[in-house]
């Protein structure tokens, strides 16, 4: 005895070295894959093979074998189904584990189904548009696939069409347009409020307080002063030396003469008294090779400025000479003048003396004058401004008491009229309010008797379905039970008819071989004449009594 280490071995094709093919199919994987499992995962793979390897295995008289395809590790919904079939009801199931015929009268007598018929694709889309985005969007692999995994659980509507089931459409309100909406009844609460308008108070104008009147004392200093006695004074000297003085004209100064010369040196020009200068500076930057530079524009300008300075400086020699001659002019006359100012102010100085003590006798005099009277002015003030006090207190008391009294009637006047507002929309409110809760509660039970009607009416669809799908079921159920029971009555007559056709089969052809015995046997008496008429009519009514008598018991060898 070998030993078989390899306990995939059995189920190897040794050709292909390869799972048997007969043995494959479903997620059982290739050799490699299931040589590679571990533990319990290995375990399962060899229990599914060996449940494989019995399901190809002829067993029973008829040698039945599963010839469907295997869709799991131990074969699959059809090897199950074939297996529940054998030795019991073989003829539900046929050897690739499909339900036959008479089985699937059989399941619909124990458990009938109501179809829903073909699920509609484009009826779900349109009644869900975010279905249909999501599917257009690629997000979503199709309706069917929503609705099986998302749709159902979500309560949404199964679009199907066809089928035996009855699925009527449930009546919606339209909350828009069906039901009423208390919002459109309500009153606009500021419409009605009364508002209140204060009133202010009239303020009269506030008394302007006028100074006491005051009596200014007349003084005489002032005048005095007026009246002074003026020194005679001797002014204005006529005969004052003005020293001559020369002018140097605009021509004689180096600055005119200097821009008169440069004008000679225009558009390009050189004037002769500069024609030597510049062309020695021409001649010395050309042997440094500078003649076209912006020095060179510059050194021509500077002996340009050279040749002109001579002129210049001559015409500031005449101009400093006139300057010198003048200064000589004035001093000389200062002096003179001088000396006749002294003289005419030491004789006003003299008047000037005497004036002032005669005009400071009499300020002295006004001053104590003045002083009299300005005191009994400040006497008679003092007394006005008092009594003009006391008349501009009382008036502003009385005008103050008078306004306040006015802001008191006012603010009563205003604070009736904001209550009397204030009553008035609470009571417009609370009226509004009740109003409202009214119209509501109207508005509600209209909505909800509705409501109940779309209830009640749904109920009545629900309970027709119900009905109907139940008469449905209850049909099939017993449409399937009269067809297994037609089947059944059909295979017991077949066999009844069959038995009775075999055994009338068999009495005929007994029968005819008797005759054929018994005439072959008469023949020969009636040849030998010797005929026995008794024997002959017992087995005659012996055969004929088989013959008429099917359903009793028969005994063949």
């Amino acid at each position: 005895m070998v030993e078989i280490t390899d306990p995939f071995a059995q189920y190897v094709d040794s050709t292909t070295n390869e799972i048997r093919e007969d043995l494959q199919g479903g997620d059982l994987g290739n050799l490699a894959s299931l040589r590679g499992l571990q533990g319990p995962q290995k375990d399962e793979a060899l229990a599914g093979l060996q449940e494989r390897l019995q399901a190809r295995t002829p067993r029973g008289e008829e040698g039945r074998v599963f010839k469907g395809l295997f869709t799991g590790t131990a074969g699959g919904e059809a090897y199950d189904k074939y297996k529940g079939s054998v030795g019991t009801a073989q003829a539900y199931t046929d050897e690739y584990g499909k339900a036959t015929p008479i089985g699937e009268y059989a399941d619909m007598a124990k458990t009938p189904t109501l179809t829903k018929g073909e699920f509609n694709e484009a009826e779900y889309l349109k009644e869900n548009p975010d279905v249909a985005a999501a599917v257009q969007a690629g997000t979503m692999p199709s309706a069917k696939f929503h609705y099986d995994n998302f749709g159902n659980v979500e309560g949404r509507e199964d679009p199907r069409d066809g089928g035996t089931e009855l699925k009527l459409d449930k009546i919606v309100a339209n909350e828009e347009n069906e039901l009423l909406d208390k919002t459109d009844y309500n009153i606009d609460p500021d419409k009605y409020t009364a508002t209140t308008e204060n009133v202010t108070a009239e303020v009269g104008a506030t008394p302007v307080k006028t100074d006491a009147g005051n009596m200014t004392a007349i003084q005489q200093a002032t005048e005095v002063a007026k009246e002074s006695v003026t020194a005679a004074k001797q002014e204005g000297l006529t005969d004052i030396v003005t020293a001559q003085q020369g002018t140097v004209e605009r021509e004689a100064t180096v600055e005119f003469q200097l821009s008169k010369l440069m004008t000679q040196f225009e558009d390009g020009k050189i004037p002769p008294f500069a024609a030597g200068a510049i062309r020695l500076a021409e001649q010395r930057l050309a042997a440094r090779g500078m003649g076209a530079s912006s020095m060179a524009g510059a050194a021509i300008v500077q002996a340009a400025m050279e040749a002109s300075t001579p002129i210049a400086a001559a015409d500031a020699q005449t101009y400093r000479s006139m300057q010198e001659k003048n200064l000589d002019n004035r001093q000389q006359a200062e002096v003179l003048n001088a000396q006749m100012t002294l003289q005419l102010d030491v004789a006003n100085l003299n008047n000037e003396q005497q004036t002032r003590i005669f005009n400071t006798g009499n300020r002295v005099q006004a001053l104590f004058n003045d002083q009299a009277a300005v005191n009994a002015a400040k006497q008679f003030n003092a007394s006005s401004a008092q009594q003009n006090d006391q008349f501009f207190a009382n008036l502003f008391n009385s005008s103050a008491q008078f306004y306040s009294n006015q802001k008191n009637a006012v603010a009563m006047n205003n604070a009736g009229r904001a209550d009397a507002a204030s009553q008035f929309n609470q009571t417009l409110a609370s009226t509004r309010d009740l109003a409202y809760q009214k119209n509501s509660i109207l508005i509600d039970q209209a909505n909800a008797v509705y409501r109940r009607q779309i209830n009640t009416a749904n109920t009545a669809i629900k309970n027709a379905e119900t009905e109907y799908n139940t008469n449905q079921l209850f049909n099939l159920q017993q449409d399937a039970k009269n067809k297994l029971l037609q089947d059944f009555k059909d295979r017991e007559y077949y066999a009844r008819t069959l038995a009775r056709d075999q055994k009338q089969f068999d009495n005929t052809l007994a029968l005819s071989s008797f005759a054929f015995d018994k005439n072959l046997k008469t023949s020969k008496e009636i040849a030998q004449g010797r005929l026995v008429g008794g024997v002959l009519a017992g087995v005659a009514d012996s055969v004929f009594n088989n013959i008429f008598e099917p359903d009793s018991p028969t005994t063949t060898s």
